[in-house]
């Protein structure tokens, strides 16, 4: 199939559209077709079959729920949007059947552009409490709010008490129903009266993308005498609320100094300018063994190397034929997990064809590279019985739109993965039926290290109840005290030279440490024995290039430790 996709110079508009090619004879018989929309109703589409070898056994899926047997159908969708068509054809004498598909954009799926606002307001009846005000314009649905504290909400106006005073990001993304708009912005929160003055700024850009003009508001606290603006693109500024021309796309880091009553203060933001293929179109096939996955859902997630990694999330269902898109995708690096609904045989797969994020590929955009196609893993083999495990995931400060994107994973005491279960928009899940045996339980989440919880389940003690706690970069665990890891830390991150592992066990095991970068590849590895109490541990990267790396300490004792470092200069 192959795709041209076509967009305006200020992403005003967007189309594409797919042809079959046949190369080569391989069966007696392929299934092709092309199409064109009437010019007086972009709703309506002409649909020409262009298929060799089949005897005008015809049936078109228009993925709108109607279908049609005609040769050549000319047919009317009632709703703007994308849809998958596929169309079989049979050969009755040769006994060939075939089926094609193709994702087809009917009307027009760019709505009028919206922009992010928004005011903030102290509450004066609660210490650091502060009420957020969405002050945005267009035709929005959803609204992602991170407070700069760590701490995030999808209300459209929510209140936010921070735990300390400071200065704090809080930014604002917003988006359509259809995802055909978005965008977002960010202002300095100054709480509390943490220095004698503060600089403090925010910063606005209309109509991104494409624009590279911006507008500077200088929003620090008090009487301050002196500005000094540093654009991060070398110029600067000493005027109060500047407005400042970038001369190409990118990330800038601007810093406001200020001077007032002998007290210099700084203040630092990224401001990111987006150019006109800020937005993509990711799509591709899911298959389970050689057929495609009729029932199910791809997700995608964003690959933030600061830790953050669910700043854009999201899910497409799977049609008939295994299909997934998503539209408006912006710039940056992404996970694309597809889970089944419909098959206990197979696992949750990310791109890559592997069950754990952190050996999956990462995709990166800038350029597409469609059709991003997932082959399911299949899962080893679960034997039913009497015993059960059930538990909760306490999700508090987790987005509520990835709380249901979470799996738990079942593997038996070798490390197998043997099953999953999806975990609710509550934070529970159960299995209920299970052999007696040992069993770990594994709570997977792009960008988040989980502990490998250890259950035993005996005709004694035949259910098990496993509480974990999300801390906002890792799942914790607590199960029957089989977990022989009391604590442990890496420190410095971000590291330079030299990493240092503290991890406390309640018994002496050995354990292999490994780091990997980027792509998965592993730069380092060693094995060390780890004794009761508390181990310390040096790991050199003195020799390692600056990026992001994985390091993984395990041992088939139970120790599973996985996280993110970053190497600087």
């Amino acid at each position: 199939a192959a795709c041209l996709s076509i967009w305006g110079a200020d992403s005003s508009c967007f189309d594409f559209t797919c042809d079959t090619i046949v190369v080569g004879d391989p069966a007696p018989c392929h299934a092709a077709f092309t199409y064109f929309h009437f010019l007086t109703d972009p709703m309506t589409i002409h649909f020409t079959n262009a298929s060799v070898g089949g005897n005008g056994i015809n049936l078109w899926n228009f993925g709108d729920g109607v279908t049609s047997t005609e040769e050549n159908p000319i047919h009317t969708y009632q709703q703007i949007g994308q849809y998958s068509v596929g169309l079989s054809i049979g050969d009755s004498a040769s006994g060939c059947f075939d089926y094609t598909y193709a994702m087809i954009q009917v009307g027009d799926s760019i709505s009028e552009p919206c922009h992010a606002a928004f005011n903030v307001y102290a509450d004066s009846n609660a210490l650091y409490s502060y009420h957020f005000i969405d002050q945005s314009t267009g035709n929005i649905t959803n609204w992602s709010w991170n407070f700069g504290d760590g701490i995030t909400s999808n209300l459209q106006n929510p209140s936010h008490v921070y735990a300390e005073p400071g200065i704090y990001a809080a930014c604002l993304s917003i988006w359509g129903a259809d995802s055909s708009c978005f965008d977002f912005t960010c202002n300095t929160i100054v709480v509390g009266d943490t220095a004698p003055c503060h600089a403090a700024f925010a910063y606005s850009i209309d109509p991104p993308p494409g624009n590279r003009t911006v507008v500077f508001t200088d929003l620090s606290p008090g009487n301050p005498t002196t500005w000094l603006w540093n654009f991060g693109d070398g110029t600067s500024d000493t005027v109060q609320n500047p407005v400042h021309t970038y001369a190409a796309a990118g990330t800038y880091n601007v810093c406001l100094q200020i001077e007032e009553n002998n007290c210099t203060s700084t203040f630092c933001l990224d401001v990111v300018l987006y150019d006109s293929s800020y937005f993509h179109v990711i799509y591709g096939q899911v298959f389970a063994g050689n057929f495609p996955v009729s029932a199910g859902q791809a997700v995608i997630f964003s690959f933030d190397s600061t830790g953050n990694s669910q700043s854009f999330v999201g899910a497409s269902p799977l049609d008939l034929n295994g299909v997934y898109y998503f539209t408006m995708v912006p710039d940056g690096n992404y996970y694309i997990l597809a889970v089944p609904f419909d098959s206990m045989s197979y696992l949750p797969t990310y791109y890559g064809n592997v069950i754990n994020w952190e050996q999956a590929t990462v995709i990166s955009l800038g350029a597409e590279n469609n059709p991003y196609n997932i082959n399911l893993v299949l899962s080893g083999e679960m034997t039913p019985g009497p015993g059960s495990a059930s538990g909760q995931i306490n999700m508090e400060g987790l987005k509520e739109t990835i709380i249901d994107k979470v799996n738990m994973i079942l593997m038996d005491a070798q490390g197998n993965a043997i099953g999953f279960t999806r975990v609710s928009t509550t934070g529970a899940f159960t299995f209920p039926t299970m052999a007696y045996g040992t069993y770990l339980l594994h709570p997977e989440m792009p960008g988040v290290t989980s502990d490998q919880v250890m259950i035993t389940l005996t005709p004694e003690n035949p259910h098990v109840e496993v509480v974990m706690t999300y801390n906002g970069n890792s799942i914790l665990g607590l199960n029957t005290g089989l977990s022989i890891v009391d604590s442990w830390q890496v420190y410095p991150n971000p590291v330079v030279d030299q990493l240092n592992l503290s991890i406390d066990v309640n018994k002496s095991v050995k354990a292999e440490i490994g780091l990997y970068n980027f792509n998965g590849q592993p730069v380092s590895a060693s094995s060390v024995v780890l004794q009761g109490g508390n181990n310390k541990i040096p790991v050199s990267t003195a020799s390692f290039p600056v990026g992001l790396y994985t390091l993984r300490i395990y041992s088939s004792e139970g120790v599973n430790i996985v996280t993110k470092v970053v190497k600087t200069r």
